[in-house]
């Protein structure tokens, strides 16, 4: 009867605040990541902009390409995505505490110990994501370097392929072609 009534109103009141606060933490993070996104594109870029020659003389284009790439796109794109997890695990998780604490409070020490190794696992498999990140960008240099040389040296290669030369050139080449063969002959007979 009654009852009822009251336990659907706490029910559809608990999920319409889940869902309120779901949305508002979302667009929070969000918001927040592409701002510290913007930031950090614009203090890379004006890092890169003061510094020395000698820094672009010793490092190949393509560690630079490579560095860029990688830490732009997960900043643009993987970090909303991964703050708005953690946010939203966290919430999750400090509420599973409270229930537990609740309803059995001797819980909140194996919690305790559970969140402690978990932190640890946590450190650790950051610091390999980093190594591994950090060779995989060692190991796109040399390739991005090839190819931002290349694309600088379009245009030197365009002339080369469609400059026609012209007829001194021609009777040059055709020259050296015909003391070539006469020089052929020559070590022939001997």
């Amino acid at each position: 009867g009654d009852g009822d009534g009251r336990y659907i109103g706490v029910y559809v009141g608990g999920t319409a605040l889940f869902l309120f606060f779901l949305l508002v933490s979302s667009a929070t993070v969000q918001v927040g990541c592409a701002r510290a996104a913007r930031s950090l594109h614009a203090d890379c870029v004006a890092s890169l902009l003061r510094a020395p020659v000698l820094y672009f003389d010793s490092t190949p284009s393509g560690r630079l390409i490579s560095r860029f790439s990688s830490d732009f796109t997960t900043a643009d794109s993987a970090l909303a995505q991964f703050g708005d997890n953690v946010l939203q695990f966290s919430a999750t998780i400090l509420a599973f505490f409270a229930v537990i604490a609740l309803i059995i409070p001797w819980m909140l020490i194996a919690a305790v110990v559970i969140v402690a190794l978990t932190a640890v696992q946590l450190v650790a498999v950051e610091r390999s994501n980093r190594e591994a990140k950090r060779l995989a960008n060692t190991a796109m240099a040399p390739v991005l370097t090839d190819v931002a040389e290349a694309a600088e040296a379009a245009e030197l290669l365009r002339h080369c392929a469609f400059t026609k030369w012209d007829d001194d050139e021609k009777e040059e080449c055709e020259g050296e072609d015909e003391d070539e063969a006469q020089l052929d002959e020559d070590e022939a007979q001997l």
